[in-house]
C-alpha cells in the first residue's frame, strides 16, 4: 500500500480494542491476537514502527495510533511522533505536566536556552556567521555550552566573506575590505563561564575579533585571523585560496 500510494508513512491504530484486564485474564489468546492486528506484520515487512498516545476512548481508556514506515525511516518518524504527541496536548503519563513542559526542561537540561539566561548567569554576545549559526554543522558547542540564540543582524558594508570549503566542516572567514559588503550573521549569547572551552574548539585560520554592524554598535565574532590561508584554512603552504563567496550575502545562502 506504501508503495502504490507513494506515501511516505502509515498511520494505524495501535489496537483496535482497549481492552479491560478481568476480558484478557478470561481469552487471552483470542484477544492478545487482536490486539496485535496492526503490529504483528512489523517485522515481517521489515519495517519500522513508533506507537504514539494521542487521546482518551473513555475516561479511563486509552487510545493512540502508530506510525510505519519503510526501514531506514527511523528518524523521520521520531520526528512525526514527537509533533503528533505535543500536538494532542495530553498530560505525561500520570504526571501534572504536559508534554510540552516536558520538552522545554529536556532542552535546558541539555544546555539549549532559547529564553533569557538566568539573571545571574554572567554573559556575553558572540556573533556567528558560518558553521556556528542556528542549526547548522558547529551549533552545538555554543548550545552544550548553554548559549542560545538571540537574533539575526548584518555587518557594517566592509566585509569580505570567503568560504574555507576544504575545511571539515566547511566555514566562511569574515575578511575586513574596502569594497566590502554588508554580511548576514547570528547573534548568540554565551555564559562567560564557557568561554574558555569555547575557544580551544576555534580552529586557524579563525578567530574572534570585533565585527561591526550596520546599525554602528560591535560585537566580537568570527573572523579571519591568519591572513594567506589556502581554502582548506591551511596557511603557508600554498594551494587554492578560498573562494569570495559576498554575492550571496551569508553563508546559508551559499549553502543552498
Amino acid at each position: 500500500a506504501l508503495h502504490e500510494s507513494q506515501a511516505q508513512l502509515l498511520l494505524t491504530p495501535t489496537v483496535g480494542a482497549t481492552y479491560a484486564i478481568q476480558d484478557v485474564l478470561a481469552d487471552p489468546i483470542a484477544l492478545n491476537t487482536n490486539l496485535g492486528r496492526y503490529t504483528n506484520h512489523m517485522n515481517l515487512l521489515d519495517l519500522c514502527g513508533i506507537a504514539v498516545p494521542t487521546t482518551f476512548a473513555g475516561p479511563t481508556l486509552p487510545f493512540g495510533v502508530t506510525l510505519s514506515a519503510f526501514a531506514g525511516n527511523d528518524a523521520f518518524l521520531c520526528d512525526v511522533a514527537r509533533r503528533l504527541h505535543g500536538a494532542a496536548e495530553l498530560k505525561v503519563g500520570a504526571m501534572e505536566s504536559s508534554v510540552h513542559d516536558v520538552e522545554k526542561a529536556v532542552e535546558v537540561s541539555n544546555g539549549k536556552y532559547y529564553g533569557p539566561l538566568p539573571s545571574d548567569v554572567e554573559s556575553f554576545e558572540v556573533a556567528v556567521c558560518g558553521a556556528h549559526m542556528e542549526g547548522l554543522a558547529l551549533s552545538w558547542q555554543l548550545t552544550e555550552r548553554g548559549g542560545r540564540f538571540v537574533r539575526t543582524a548584518k555587518t557594517a558594508p566592509r566585509y569580505r566573506l570567503v568560504a574555507f570549503d576544504g575545511m571539515k566542516p566547511p566555514r566562511p572567514g569574515l575578511v575586513d575590505a574596502s569594497n566590502g559588503a554588508a554580511i548576514e550573521l547570528e547573534i548568540w549569547e554565551l555564559p562567560a563561564a564557557a568561554f574558555g572551552s569555547f575557544m580551544k574548539l576555534v580552529a586557524s585560520p579563525l578567530g574572534i575579533g570585533w565585527i561591526e554592524l550596520d546599525d554602528g554598535s560591535r560585537v566580537q565574532g568570527f573572523r579571519q585571523v591568519d591572513v594567506g590561508a589556502n581554502s582548506h584554512g591551511v596557511v603557508g603552504v600554498g594551494g587554492d585560496p578560498p573562494p569570495d563567496i559576498t554575492e550571496y550575502g551569508s553563508w546559508r545562502n551559499f549553502l543552498k
